[in-house]
């Protein structure tokens, strides 16, 4: 049971992190969390139906402190974010 909870949370975090990769999401102006998340969600839960605002919120605050989300949520950083996903697929 406690393997499945973190196999969606992984499942939800990569997902984010591809959408968020791809572009379409982030402005180049400053963005809100809450905007992002109103355009994640939907996406998300087409692949993950458990998924949930709360933990994309999440998810984004902990992209925003490891530096992956720069300059008010209008940078993404490719680079670190492959670097989190290599870990992620370690475990």
């Amino acid at each position: 049971m406690l393997r499945k909870f973190f196999e969606d949370k992984f499942a939800i975090f990569g997902t984010v992190l591809e959408l968020l990769g791809d572009g379409g999401i982030l402005k180049e102006e400053k963005s809100r969390h809450s905007e992002i998340v109103k355009k994640l969600l939907p996406k998300v839960s087409e692949k993950i139906p458990s998924a949930t605002a709360d933990e994309i919120y999440e998810m984004l605050f902990f992209l925003e402190k490891k530096g992956v989300l720069k300059e008010n949520l209008t940078i993404f950083d490719k680079e670190l974010s492959q670097e989190l996903t290599d870990k992620i697929k370690a475990l």
